[in-house]
Order: C-alpha cells, then structure tokens, then sequence
C-alpha cells in the first residue's frame, strides 16, 4: 500500500487525552469512538473519547442543543476537552455555499469552536466521504463519488477556513481523502472502485452511505495519525477484519495524512523551537522496480541548548532501507544535535521487483523519518514518498505443443498470455513458420499458408488494454493440406507494446493423422414393451467403420441397474475402412423377482482406445407378472371324523393382487373354511366356502384353513375330496386347484341266513347301489318315449288340419289315354238342363252368399311347411329340456337323494365370479402352477 509505517512503540504520555466528537450515524455506527480510544490507548496515549450523536443531526442541530442550559451537550462543551471533533450532516457540507443549510452549518460551526476553544481545547473538521455510488436525490449537484468528494472536502475547507486563526487554528481530519486513496488506486488500474467487492466498496455498508466496519476502523486511524502525528501501521484492529485488510486501511490513513494532504495543518505539527528536519515533508521521488536510490536529510537544533535526538525510519513492507549505522534504520540511531548546527542522515532504499503486477506504476509509497529529541521528548517528521517506475514485459503462460488433425480438416487452438508489467497495456501477438530444428523459415505476421497449410490468428481481442497481470485468450486455427502424412511447425511470439525486444515464444507443432471413426445403430429393439422378471429381449446393433484406416472398435455397457443383466455376442470389433458387421446380438435379462414398473437406461458406447465416437441407447421397463403359489402345510382328521386342512398361498408376482377362494366337496357333507383376516366372505355363515382378499403385496402370504366332515360309511368304498379353487383377483386367468382328501370305507351289509333272505340281501344291496342310475334311465326312457309320442301324434295333427291330400300331377300322356281307351265304342252323349241366364245369375249370388263376400285364399304350402318344420323342432327342445330338467331334480334339485335327507336343506354354497382385467397385455390362459 501507498504508505509509511511508522514504529508501533513509542513512549507512553502521562497527560490525559480528552477527546469529544459531536456526530450523527457515521459516528455512531460501528462505535467509532471506542475504535479510536483503543488505537490510542495501544499508541500509548492516555486517551478517554466520547461521543454525542442523533440520527442525521446538523451541525445548527448540534448548536441548538449546546445553547439549552441542562442539555448534555452544554454540559460536554464545558468540560476541559483537548480536541472537540465535528461532523456534519452527510450532504450538507457538498451543497453550494449560497444554500441556507450550508451557512446555517458554517455559522454552527464558527460557535462550536469558540466553545471548544473556551474549555481549552482544539477543533477537528470531520471531513467525511461521499456516498459509493453519488447522492440520487441530488444528481445535478453530486451525480458519483468524486464529484460528491471534491464537494465534500471543498464546504469542509471553507467551515476551516471561517474558524480558523493564526493564533488559534483548528484543524481537518482527511477521512473523505482517505476514502479517495484507495478509489482512486483501483480506478487508475481500468476498474470500477464501486463495482463488486473491492478495497474501495467494501468501505461502505450495503445502503452505499453508512460505513462499514472497514470504513469506520479507517477513520480511526485518520484521527490517530492527525492527533498524534504518528502513524497507525501496526496498532490494534477489530477482530472483524483480517490482518492484511488492517495493514492496507493503515497504509491508507498514514499515507493520506503525511503524504498526500501536505497543505493541511495538523496538531502535531504545532510545536515549539526545539530540533526539527530541514525540509517540509511532501517530497516525491523516483525509483524504478528493482532499483536503489540514496537520500540526504538534515536535522537541525534550534533550541540554544546542545542536544541528542533519536533518528529512525520507517517504510513499507518489501522495501529494503539500509544505512551505515549499526543498529536497523527501525529502530533508530541516537545523534548528536548541537545547537544551531545542521546534522545529516544518508541512508539508501531499494524498491522491490513487480511480482504479478504490483507494485503498480506510479504507485506512491511512503515513508517517514521521525526525530526524538532525549531531553524532553519533542518529535518531529520528515515524510517523503517514492514514486514507482514503469516495468513492460509479457509472457505466454498456455499454449504451444503438439497437435494433430485428419486431412483437409481445420482444427483450434488457443493461447493464454499474461501481461507481466505493472501498468495497462496492450499486448501484441505474431505467428512464423519454423523448420523441425525451430529455424525460422517464413515472415512472422497474422497469418501465412505453405504446401497446403495455412494458418491465422484469428481473435486477439482480449490482448488489448490489459491489466497488470491480466490474461487473455488469443485464437488460432490451422488447416492440413489434404494428403497424408504431413507436419507443419511454427512458433507464436508475444510481447507488450512497450518492450517489443521482450518476447515471449512457444513452438507449435501440428501433424495430419488418418481419420478414424464410427457409428453405433441399433438395428432392431426387441426390448421395446414392458419385460417380465426372468424373460429376456434381445435387440441387434451394427457397427460400421467411418474412418480411414483399419480400427479395433469396443462395444463398451455403460452402468445398469441390478436387475438387468446385459450381454453382447461380441464385445470387440475389427473392420477396415468402410466396413460394417451387422446382427451384433444384445441380450437384456430380468432378474427374477424384479419390482413391476421400473425403467433402466441402457447405454452401449463405441470406443476407439479412449474416444467414444458414437453410443445406442435404450430403456427397459419392467412389466407386471401376476403368480400366486399355494401350499398345503399340514392335514389333520380328528376324533370326531373332521379332515382339517391348513394352506399357504404366496404372491409370487410383483405387483399387489388379490385372491378369490372358493372350496368344494365331491360327496354330499359338511364344510367350509376359516378365511384369514381382512378377507371377505360375503356371506353370514359360520361356515363359509368362499373368501376374497385384496392388495396382497408381492411375496406376501394368505393362510386359512378348509375342513369337511368325512362320512363314516359310503354304499361303496370310495374318496371324500376336498378341492380349492384359487384365482388371481388380478389376473383372472390365473386359476389353479389342489386337493385333500380321506378314504369313505363301504357301508357293511350283515349275510343273511337263509337263502330267501340272502336273495333280498343281496338284491337290496344291488339296488342301494343301481338305484339312483336306474332312475335316471328309466326317467330318460320315459322321456324319450314322450317325446316321439308327442311329435308322432303333431304330424297326425298338421295333416288333419290340412285336408284331403291333392290328386296326382297328370301327365299329357296320361290324359291322351282317355280319349284313346274304348276303341270303336262311342261316347254317351248326355243333355244338360237348360236355364235362363237370368234365372241362373239369380240362383249362383244365393248359394255363394251374395256379391259382398270376398273369395277367401288359403296360406301358401311352402309357409306350412315350414311354420310346422319349427313347431316340430321346438316341441321336441321342449320335451327333452323337461327330461333332463326332470334328471337333474332328482340328483341335484328338490328331490333329494336318500343319503342326504339328514342335511340342513337350507345350507347353500355362496360362489363368487371375478370378472377378467381386460389387459392390453393379457397373457396366455394355460397357465402351469406347482402345486
């Protein structure tokens, strides 16, 4: 930083040091004041700061309150204070001298300093900074930050200046300047100082006005180095602020005030005779980075008394001050100072080199010279600065190397350079072609082509005004010549507009490679729809070879879920140029038991060594897979003759289902089952033979129980079979049945004695067994017999009804035989009664019943035919319908079979039908279950 460093240890003051500041929020904010007595107390000063301040106050508001008897204020100002500190109002002071609240403030502060100066102390003028980005309510007066600064620190010389007296003089605390410092060290680099985050913003709080916990500390240190004289370079500093960031605000502050505000009185520099330097401090001198220069000062002691005084020097970091003394520059040397008589300092300082671009060009670097006389304390200053020369260089810190393209193909390249000088500057770029031996062989410029190649810098834009250790991009292109194979070399040089004979170079070589490449296709996709855990499907992918040159192509699967298993039949491919192979066979496996619903993304890359010229990608999904397995876990027939059956079925699909279950005895008996719990039975009885469950999730089980009782005795040994019938509430193709069963030992018949009897035993036993299919014969008979009864006598019926049946067609033959049978016998000639016509009119409308009565016509035969075609074909459905209706009464209906006629007839079996899920992905129906 632009300033001095002075020596942190000094000799601590006896007297107290009374300081009161009247302000508003740029006090407050942040406690200035107690940031201030700390600076002091550590500089060793035995300091007490308070502070009086309102939101916003004036300095006629201050006045105001000064002037009321009991007021706070009025009781402040009449306390012996060393220094009284005033600020005003934030904009007051920039407003032109002819507005109202200028002069009301100037006219304040004129009163304020006769009350400071009555309680036996000093003014300071808080010159305060203007606002980070201008007053927006006073645009046309302070638009930015250095008008609202230069207008500042203009009203605050001229309330100096009307209260001020040779005799009496008040004084200004620079902090506005301060805040200048470091704005207008970013603004001569090209930045903004107000944008983003920088040494300058960060200075204010976020309303852009009030200060931040950096600016506050930085006026701190203004008000130490104006009251003390010493400079604030290693006193303490808030924890809130690093160290780097309290070394720069101390730079600032010392460099403001001892170097850069020459024309300002300060209080320190108020002293009485005693031995001072020779020269008024301000002076500027030149070095160049990297140089050393040596200095001359003189002290002199006009007191009329000999004297010594201590000397030492102090600078910024990274400076090297040597001198012939033998103790550091530092920490001083003690020198004889006799009255009147002029003493000399020569010491040299060698100013460091430009690393990354600092120290800046014509940057200002302080130092200071600080005298102590060993009688009585007195000290004075000598503060000078060093003004840092130029440094132009150039470096290209990326680029250069080697690079490769395919004939006739044009191929980037880019390269970084940094501007290595501590000032903007343009940087310049050139391109020369170069033998393999790196011998220049064509003109350096912008661009040239030779043998087919050509090259050009294309975009240098980011070369111009550059800033102290910025890069920039500068890009290239290079086009082969269309032939193979083929190298071109060529170096890039740069260097800074200022120092061309600096240049920065890297060569460039670039050389024609065959073009390889090629193309992924997957051909046909098997795997398109929904596939079930444990199916497979396949797709086909081809491979061709895009390139110039035989290649070795891998095909390469990217990352798969767990449940998908992949598999290529060939994993590795060679092909010539413009070669293909086609029918590649791809293999997607679901694992068994894999969710329903699941999408996996498959990816297949082509890979060339380490280039993937092309890839295929694919998703699998997972279908629906509806299975149920059931198992019967144990069977148990108790005491009391009851087959106990306990069963487990298992979804062993992927997706919930539901089941309905329905059971089944082959022998007329008791039973029924013991649904689990949630199921439905949809029936009142105890004794259910159906239950349904629904949402029973993948791999999850139902468990229930069937009984039935087993008869003790059947007419003929036989099996009692207890049948479940499960099926998929889902799927409801999906049915599968099992089975328990108990032998029905055969009823025992006693022999009878006799042979009588044994005839009847044994017949009865017959018919015990015959009797039932006996009956249903002799009723099928019956019926049979009925039926051909019944359409015999319909036919005789239809023919009645249809009359005398019509004569025999005559043929022409027939009818020519008459006249020809009899031979020479003659016809009898017989003579017909003759009537009148009248007579025979009259007599023919009586017998046919008068003129009105319409001929009648009959239905046409065909139409008989027929209507009694089907009367016969539905009178005959009709007879054997009633038959077999008749058959199945007497087994299954209202007439009960004898061995059941001790059953509850009012004991049904309630059966439920689950329609089918209409799917778009039903499935076969024949189904194989393990049971």
């Amino acid at each position: 930083m632009d300033s001095p460093i002075g020596d942190a240890s000094s000799p601590p003051k006896t007297s107290a040091l009374d300081v009161l500041m009247l302000g508003n929020s740029y006090t407050s904010q942040n406690d200035l004041a107690s940031k201030l007595d700390s600076i002091l107390t550590d500089g060793g000063e035995n300091a007490e700061v308070s502070a009086l301040t309102g939101g916003g106050l004036k300095l006629y508001e201050h006045e105001g309150r000064a002037r009321e008897s009991g007021n706070q204020w009025n009781f402040s100002l009449n306390e012996p204070n060393d220094f009284v500190i005033l600020q005003d109002q934030s904009q007051v002071p920039s407003f032109p001298t002819n507005s109202e609240y200028w002069q009301d403030s100037r006219d304040a502060a004129i009163y304020l300093n006769q009350r400071a100066l009555s309680s036996g102390g000093n003014t300071i003028l808080f010159m305060t900074w203007g606002y980070k980005d201008g007053d927006s309510n006073n645009q046309w007066r302070n638009p930015d930050y250095p008008t609202m600064q230069l207008h500042l620190q203009q009203g605050y010389e001229m309330y100096l200046e009307n209260i001020t007296t040779q005799s009496e003089p008040a004084f200004i605390a620079p902090v506005g300047l301060a805040y200048k410092h470091l704005y207008d060290a970013i603004a001569n680099t090209g930045a903004d100082p107000s944008a983003g985050s920088t040494p300058f913003s960060t200075l204010y709080s976020s309303d852009g006005s009030h200060p931040s916990i950096d600016g506050t500390y930085l006026s701190a240190c203004v008000f130490h180095a104006v009251i003390t004289g010493e400079s604030p370079v290693g006193r303490t500093y808030p924890g809130q602020i690093s160290p780097s960031r309290a070394l720069e605000l101390q730079e600032t502050a010392a460099a403001t005030v001892f170097n850069e505000t020459a024309d300002y009185l300060y209080p320190f520099e108020i002293e009485p005779p005693g031995i001072e330097f020779g020269p008024d401090s301000g002076s500027v001198f030149d070095i160049d980075p990297g140089k050393t220069i040596g200095l001359n000062f003189n002290f002199t002691n006009h007191a009329e008394v000999d004297d010594t005084a201590l000397v030492d020097i102090s600078g910024p970091e990274g400076w090297s001050i040597e001198w012939s003394n033998s103790e550091p520059p530092e920490v001083g040397h003690t020198y004889d100072a006799p009255s009147d008589t002029a003493q000399w300092v020569g010491f040299s300082i060698t100013a460091p080199g430009v690393s990354e671009g600092y120290p800046l060009a014509e940057s200002l670097h302080g130092f200071s010279m600080r005298l102590t006389t060993v009688s009585d304390g007195m000290r004075d200053w000598y503060n000078f600065s060093l003004e840092y020369g130029f440094y132009h260089a150039a470096t290209i810190v990326e680029g250069g190397g080697n690079a490769s393209l395919p004939p006739s193909e044009v191929i980037d390249l880019f390269v970084t350079a940094r501007n290595l000088g501590n000032s903007v500057r343009d940087l310049e770029i050139q391109i020369a072609q170069t033998d393999e031996n790196g011998s220049q062989t064509g003109i350096a410029g912008m661009a040239f082509s030779d043998g087919g190649w050509a090259a050009i810098v294309l975009n240098k834009a980011q070369l111009a005004a550059m800033s102290p250790n910025g890069s920039g991009e500068v890009h290239l292109q290079v086009q082969s010549p269309n032939h193979y194979p083929g190298t071109l070399f060529f170096d890039i040089r740069v260097w800074s507009t200022a120092a061309p004979e600096e240049v920065s170079t890297v060569s460039q070589r670039v050389s024609i490679i065959p073009r390889t490449g090629g193309v992924l296709t997957l051909v046909e996709n098997g795997c398109t729809g929904d596939i079930l855990p444990g199916g497979t499907c396949h797709g086909s992918l081809r491979v061709q070879n895009t390139g110039d040159v035989s290649s070795t192509f891998d095909l390469v699967i990217g990352h798969t879920p767990e449940w998908l298993s992949v598999e290529l039949a060939h994993s590795q491919i060679t092909l010539g140029p413009g070669q293909s192979m086609s029918g590649i066979v791809l293999s997607c496996a679901i694992a068994n038991g894999t969710p329903a619903d699941l999408v996996g993304g498959l990816v297949i890359g082509l890979w060339l060594d380490d280039w993937s010229p092309n890839q295929v990608e694919l998703e699998i999904s997972v279908g629906e897979m509806y299975n149920w397995l059931v198992e019967r876990v144990s069977s148990e027939l108790g005491e009391d003759n009851n087959l106990t059956s306990y069963w487990t079925l298992t979804n062993a699909g992927n997706e919930p289902d539901g089941l309905v279950v329905n059971l089944d005895v082959n022998l007329a008996t008791e039973f029924g089952l013991i649904p689990p719990e949630g199921a439905s039975t949809g029936t009142e009885s105890s004794s259910p033979r159906s239950f349904e469950i629904l949402d029973v999730p993948a791999g999850g089980s139902v468990n229930f129980s069937a009984w039935m009782v087993v008869p003790l005795e059947a007419p003929v040994e036989t099996t009692v079979v207890l049948t479940v019938e499960v099926r998929s509430m889902r799927e409801p193709d999906i049915s599968f049945t099992a089975e328990d069963s108990a032998l029905v030992p055969a009823t025992y018949v006693p022999p009878l004695k006799t042979t009588e009897g044994a005839w009847k035993g044994v017949l009865i036993g017959w018919l015990e067994v015959w009797h039932e299919f006996i009956l249903i014969a002799v009723v099928v008979i019956a019926g049979s017999i009925g039926v051909v009864i019944a359409i015999r006598i319909r036919k005789e019926r239809d023919l009645a009804l249809r009359g005398p049946a019509p004569p025999a067609e005559e043929k022409a033959e027939d009818w020519m035989s008459k006249f020809e049978e009899g031979g020479e016998k003659q016809p009898e000639i017989v003579d017909s009664p003759q009537v009148e016509a009248e007579g025979f009119a009259a007599e023919f409308l009586e017998k046919s019943g008068g003129p009105s009565e319409k001929p009648r016509i009959g239905p046409d035969k065909e139409v008989v035919d027929s209507a009694s075609d089907v009367l016969d074909k539905h009178q005959t459905e009709d007879a054997i319908d009633a038959a077999i209706e008749l058959a199945e009464e007497m087994v299954e209906g209202d007439l009960p079979h004898p061995s059941n006629v001790m059953l509850d007839p009012a004991e049904t079996e309630t059966r439920k039908v689950v329609p089918k899920k209409h799917r778009d992905d039903d499935g076969p129906s024949d189904f194989e279950l393990e049971l």
